[in-house]
């Protein structure tokens, strides 16, 4: 027997009586197919990445189990034809670690700190102030813009000159029909 994992979202608006059925449901098909239960995982409902069959939000649940190939194609027939299953996945579970992903309830690593912004250093009229030696760069100092003054640019001129047209029509003199092509017929 092979580990495997399958992970199966439900439909928000469930009572609890029957996501418990739904679960105990799985639980029995992986069990009557000869597989083991190592854990269930019940996340709860969790909002989806994206709008899937019109819901923005399902219930999630998590199943840890041993099986063959065969449990596994049961349980995804089992899921597709569950009108409460939302979306699945089964997974073979080989190089998954034990432990169970990370819930957003429980505490996660402190966000890295950005590094402090420089202060500008102070101006030589400051008390305290030093002036930078020459070559070493300054603290940027804000001055108000000067004002500019934009003048138009001179409109381009072109002439644009009519094309010669020829209004003559040219009508064939000829009264002659023209035999039309055969037509085959479809066989």
């Amino acid at each position: 027997m092979k580990p495997y994992e399958t992970m199966f979202v439900l439909k928000p608006d469930l009572e609890e009586e029957q996501i418990n059925s739904l679960i105990e449901r799985s639980s029995q098909v992986i069990t009557t197919q000869g597989g083991t239960i190592d854990n269930v995982d019940r996340w709860g409902k969790r909002r989806l990445a994206y709008e899937v069959e019109g819901f923005h939000e399902g219930y999630y649940v998590i199943i840890r189990f041993q099986g063959g190939p065969a449990l596994a194609s049961e349980l995804d027939r089992t899921f597709r034809i569950t009108d409460e299953v939302v979306r699945h996945v089964i997974l073979r579970a080989d190089n998954v670690s034990p432990r169970a992903p990370e819930r957003r309830d429980e505490p996660r690593l402190p966000e890295p700190r950005l590094p402090e912004p420089r202060l500008p250093e102070p101006r030589a009229t400051e008390p305290g102030a030093v002036e930078p030696k020459a070559g070493e760069p300054r603290a940027m100092e804000l001055r108000p813009a000067e004002p500019r003054i934009i003048e138009p640019r001179p409109a381009e001129t072109r002439v644009i000159e009519p094309r010669a047209v020829k209004s003559e029509v040219v009508v064939p003199e000829t009264t002659e029909q023209v035999p039309e092509p055969p037509v085959e017929e479809p066989k």
